[in-house]
């Protein structure tokens, strides 16, 4: 809130204030007074409604951001997947040529006694 500006006195007059003057004079201080309360109150609403749509943002920001990774993360998971799935396939199909190769072997060797 913006701090009060002290409300001027009026110099002293020759004359004592009458009751009118004393009134109204009271009256217009209450005014100003009101007023400034007015204006402090608007300017503390305006403030909060300020913090509140800022905070909705980066609310927003940060849920956009969190779904963007997770799409990303998902993304990156699938190809990790499909990678990983090339490499068993690699290896199984390795480990079947060299199971084939010692097989083939076996049979060499059991072929190889018979000619003996």
């Amino acid at each position: 809130p913006t701090p009060v500006p002290p409300v001027p006195t009026p110099p002293p007059s020759t004359t004592p204030e009458t009751r009118k003057e004393l009134l109204a004079r009271q009256r217009a201080e209450e005014k100003a007074f009101d007023a400034r309360q007015r204006e402090d109150r608007k300017s503390f609403e305006d403030q909060q409604d300020d913090e509140e749509d800022a905070f909705e943002a980066r609310q927003e920001v940060e849920k956009k951001n969190f779904e963007e990774q997770q799409k990303r993360d998902k993304e990156g998971f699938g190809q990790r997947q499909a990678a990983d799935k090339e490499l068993f396939e690699a290896r199984q199909r390795s480990e079947r040529e060299s199971f084939a190769a010692r097989q083939g072997d076996e049979h060499d060797d059991k072929d190889e006694g018979k000619n003996d």
